[in-house]
Order: structure tokens, then sequence, then C-alpha cells
């Protein structure tokens, strides 16, 4: 590495190593987007709130949040890659309706190997073997990503950590009938009596629901309607303070 790359690793390893997430996720944003990130308030908010899962602060987050607010690169993709530098050891169970989740997977194991990943966090490594792997890879410190879609597979799998990235398709959930509820009934069953079951301890389980709200019956109310504890951040695209889980508030806003 030239005098200028080792000068750069040294700033990014020092502005995450005092920023955490929110750092990480402005350090390596180059590395799996082209265009700039344009930061908002509403990053830190989910920074924040996904740093305390990583600490075990928080055991059930639900995120409900509009698309296009970069809800799944900070996530699905970026955060997982940033909780392995600290717990390498860690399992994630990651799942979506359709393919979302293998995207998010590729682009988490090629953020890992890529030479600017792996000139600052090197300990975290992804063996050969598995460099091709989307749906199921590990790391060389016993971590796992497992990436499915609603309905899938996941006999023998667990996790210490569940990441559930729009469960509900936005046609299937808004297009009324039968057939509507059939789809919602079935995201409602992979998550609640498949997903929550494949844990690798139950004490410390950590689980993270993201989505917008489609449906009275959709997985984030049915989730927010079985489990009180959940904590809920709540960011629609227009703002109420008469919402029952209303955002900003004072502590979530930048100072």
């Amino acid at each position: 590495m030239s005098r200028l790359g080792r000068s750069l690793a040294i700033r990014d390893l020092d502005e995450v190593s005092r920023g955490g997430l929110a750092a990480f996720v402005k350090r390596s944003w180059p590395q799996i987007q082209p265009g700039p990130l344009r930061w908002n308030w509403h990053h830190d908010v989910i920074c924040d709130r996904l740093e305390r899962v990583s600490t075990g602060e928080i055991r059930k987050l639900a995120i409900m949040i509009p698309p296009g607010t970069t809800k799944t690169l900070i996530a699905s993709v970026l955060w997982p890659v940033w909780d392995w530098i600290e717990h390498p050891w860690r399992r994630f169970i990651t799942a979506s309706y359709g393919d979302v989740s293998l995207d998010a997977a590729r682009q988490h194991r090629d953020l890992v190997c890529s030479s600017w990943f792996q000139h600052r966090w090197g300990h975290v490594q992804i063996p050969y073997q598995n460099t091709r792997a989307a749906a199921h890879f590990r790391n060389n410190r016993g971590g796992v990503r497992m990436s499915t879609s609603v309905g899938g597979a996941l006999t023998g799998r667990h996790a210490h950590i569940h990441i559930a990235d729009d469960l509900n398709k936005a046609q299937e959930a808004m297009g009324g009938g039968t057939e509507s509820l059939t789809a919602l009934d079935s995201s409602w069953r992979f998550w609640e009596h498949v997903v929550t079951t494949r844990r690798a301890d139950p004490q410390t389980l950590c689980q993270v629901l993201i989505g917008q709200r489609l449906h009275e019956k959709d997985v984030p109310g049915r989730w927010l309607a079985a489990h009180p504890d959940v904590h809920v951040l709540c960011l629609p695209m227009h703002y109420s303070s008469s919402h029952p889980h209303a955002c900003p508030r004072t502590e979530d806003l930048p100072p």
C-alpha cells in the first residue's frame, strides 16, 4: 500500500472507531454506490438504533420507513459488515420477499472482500470457497450470513441476529381480496413461526424488522401487536405529532 493509502486507511479506522456505524456508512459508501451520499438526520437515528441492537440494548427493533430512504443499504448491507468488525463470530439470517436479501448479501460479501475493507479490517475475511456464494457464506472467524425469501427453507440454520427487510410485497398487500390476505398471512407465519425459531441463543437473540406499513395485517403491525417489547422507530414520509410512534423526538435530532 502506498503512503497515501496507509494515511487514508488510518483516517478511516480512527473515524469509524470514534463515530461508530454512522461513520462506517459514510466512509464505506463509495465502495458500494457510485453516487454521493446525501446524509440526513434519519440516517443518524437508524444507525443509533442498530448500534443498540449490536450491543444488546435493543433485542427487538422495528424500523417502519418508506422506500427510497437507504434503509436496505444501511440495515441489510452495511450494518452486518460493521458488526463483524467487533463481533466476527456472529451469525445472521436475513429474509425478504423475492431476491432482495440476495442482492444485499452480495453487496455485504463484496464489501468484506474488497481491498478497501481488507486494508482496514483484515482480521475479517471470507475464505475463497465462500467468495462466490450469496445465499450462504461464512467468514474466517465463524461468522455466517444466510439469506432467504419468504417461505424459504431454514432447516438446520441458527443465528444470533435476524434481519427481515420488506417481508410484505407492496403489490400483494395492496391488492385486496383473498389472495392479498393469504400473502400477508404467509409472510407473518414465516417471520413469527419459522425465522424466530432459528436462534443460536434464545437468551441473546436480536431481531430487526424493516419495512413500510402497507396493511393492518402486515408483518410489522402484527409483530407490534404480539410483542409489546418491540422497540419502534417510525419514520413516515409525512410527520404527524399525533402518531403513536412519532419521531423525531428531541433526543433523536442531531445537535
